[in-house]
């Protein structure tokens, strides 16, 4: 269930991250989702995608919309490690947002992502993805 709201792009940093790790992140973020939207994700009038692994946004041009190919990289702030990911909206525009992840296990935060997390408590969050009102209006 939770795949079909979450897309991990190929690239150099997704491929790099654990599969424990992509499941726990999909995990603890679905459940904020399912706590803010509740039964309008399961019955699908809410529908999101978190893209993860995106591209730096430039701006718009005329041609449309220009990507860079620089990927957005996790940086490490505060005790946490943030990455800009996109979240896309049905009938919305998407938007660039944070999440992040902390752990008391891992003195260098940055090889949480690549590590077997099983057994080892790791953290996510959202900033500022779950203000229910800037997305949704019901």
């Amino acid at each position: 269930m939770t795949d079909d709201y979450f897309l991990f792009l190929p690239n150099d940093l997704t491929n790099s991250f654990s599969d424990s790790f992509k499941e726990e992140l999909k995990k603890q973020l679905h459940q904020r989702f399912y706590t803010m939207f509740g039964d309008h994700i399961v019955d699908k009038t809410f529908r999101f995608l978190l893209l993860v692994g995106a591209y730096k946004f430039v701006m718009p041009c005329p041609e449309g919309y220009a990507y860079s190919t620089e990927l957005e990289m996790p940086i490490v702030d505060n005790g946490y490690v943030f990455l800009t990911t996109r979240l896309s909206i049905m009938h919305s525009p998407s938007h660039y947002t944070s999440i992040c992840w902390t752990s008391p296990h891992f003195d260098d935060l940055l090889s949480i992502q690549t590590s077997d997390i099983i057994g080892k408590e790791v953290s996510f969050s959202g900033v500022p993805i779950f203000q229910k009102k800037r997305f949704y209006n019901r």
